[in-house]
């Protein structure tokens, strides 16, 4: 690997001996944790002395952290009923999201990272979460998810005594 570094703006003082002329990033697939690394700078070139090798190899400690990745999912407290039927539901996402954006699959919409909504008309409806962080962005839709009904018209019985009936 080769990394060059260049002081166009002429910033860097004559007798400068600690300078950070860049940060380096190494991406990959090291597992996640500590490990030792020796960086040895084989060449630098000076303005004033030119180019030289410097004696010494630095040793640094690595830290490789992993990204989660961004997934989006949810559940219901309930996902059946009559209308009108109010839901809660709870984002599960992994990825550690910073926003979220619902479609209830009725028209309306919630930026909460848990809302409740509630189903005034029977049908039966998708739900969508798309979740987002500095990372990524990825959705979920579950189909049909949501099942609502009308309430049942409730039926009375009355009984009459013979006296009321026709024809008694």
């Amino acid at each position: 690997m080769y990394v060059q570094a260049v002081d166009l703006m002429g910033s860097v003082d004559s007798g400068v001996t600690n300078l950070t002329l860049c940060n380096l990033t190494i991406r990959g697939d090291a597992p996640p944790g500590t490990t030792n690394l020796s960086i040895t700078a084989t060449k630098i070139d000076d303005d004033v002395a030119g180019r030289y090798s410097p004696p010494e190899t630095t040793d640094v400690c690595l830290r490789v952290e992993t990204l989660s990745l961004m997934e989006a999912n949810f559940t219901a407290n309930i996902t059946t009923g009559t209308a009108p039927l109010t839901v809660q539901f709870t984002d599960t996402s992994t990825g550690t999201p910073t926003s979220w954006s619902w479609n209830f699959g009725d028209g309306a919409t919630s930026t909460d990272q848990n809302p409740t909504h509630t189903y005034q008309n029977a049908g039966t409806y998708d739900v969508t979460l798309t979740v987002s962080n500095a990372e990524g962005t990825d959705s979920l839709t579950k189909h049909e998810y949501i099942s609502v009904t009308n309430m049942s018209p409730s039926v009375s019985t009355i009984e009459l005594p013979p006296s009321h009936l026709a024809g008694t």
